[in-house]
């Protein structure tokens, strides 16, 4: 299906040289530069790197803009989006989200529906106090409903309801990422009952708002190697929160009937391929990125 992306980047394991890094950000704009090194620990600053060339990869892909001239915007709730007005046919609402956390940055992209994305790492890897279930309820009481806390409390063991927390909190911010009105919306309305794994790990799940069920929305989750956990949320473009109004002004598809909503959720889905560093750069550029001390293998 086209302009249909998932994507991750591992970057714990990912540390640049100088040499390196100053040729990846001067792909940029200085704007986009000076964005990324206002972050004040380093290791944010490789995953907000990381995170603008993987949009830029994204939009040049589906929309075959060249690099130098991709122009991404984001909406006043901080949803990105490409204002380039040059989307295919075939994906006349094409939009993307991008999450990053612990070891990865997610990119999932679609032609017809709006397009939420979370990435959500164990407690370890975002904070160094250890935290327990007992912490996560004290911390997020009011942002879950009494039967999401039933169920992450039956879950079994510590670490199995610390990775139920960490399913249900990452389909909540997929959910608002998707709307673009983030922090705007009240965790604790959305509740969602989650299916069974798949054989390959993968799960569905059913949303409701203030107690009525979603009926135009469609969630997916996924494990990203043994600990990380990113959800994907896709929806109507009506639903999409954009004060605005430049987001919504590039979709050229904004009223679907359930029909055509339909088809679109029923297209086949990609699991998200990993990419690498070399992956994410323009293929003209991966030369001079070797010789700047970048892996391309």
């Amino acid at each position: 299906m086209p302009a249909v992306c998932r994507w991750a980047v591992r970057v714990d394991n990912w540390h640049p040289e100088q040499e390196e890094w100053n040729f990846l950000l001067r792909l940029l704009s200085s704007e986009v530069e000076a964005e990324v090194q206002r972050y004040k620990f380093e290791a944010d600053r490789r995953r907000c790197l990381v995170s603008k060339l993987l949009q830029r990869k994204c939009v040049r892909d589906v929309c075959s803009v060249p690099f130098s001239e991709i122009n991404i915007r984001r909406t006043k709730g901080g949803k990105p989006f490409c204002a380039n007005h040059c989307h295919p046919v075939a994906a006349p609402n094409f939009n993307f989200n991008v999450s990053h956390e612990g070891g990865y940055v997610v990119l999932a992209a679609e032609p017809i529906c709006i397009c939420g994305i979370d990435v959500a790492a164990p407690s370890e890897a975002r904070s160094a106090k250890t935290q327990t279930p007992a912490d996560l309820f004290r911390a997020f009481d009011k942002q879950f409903t009494a039967e999401e806390w039933t169920c992450i409390k039956a879950a079994g063991s510590e670490a199995e309801q610390m990775q139920e927390f960490q399913r249900h909190w990452s389909l909540k911010e997929a959910f608002v990422k998707a709307r673009g009105d983030g922090l705007g919306f009240d965790l604790g309305r959305v509740q969602f009952q989650l299916s069974a794994p798949l054989p390959s790990g993968s799960q569905s799940a059913t949303a409701k708002v203030d107690g009525n069920l979603l009926l135009r929305w469609r969630f997916a989750i996924q494990m990203l190697g043994e600990q990380h956990v990113v959800s994907v949320a896709l929806g109507p473009p009506e639903d999409v929160v954009d004060a605005w109004g430049v987001f919504k002004g590039t979709f050229q598809k904004t009223n679907l009937s359930l029909a055509e909503m339909q088809d679109a959720f029923e297209a086949p889905r990609p699991l998200f391929t990993t990419l690498t560093i070399s992956d994410v750069i323009p293929a003209e550029a991966r030369e001079a990125y070797a010789a700047a001390g970048g892996d391309t293998v």
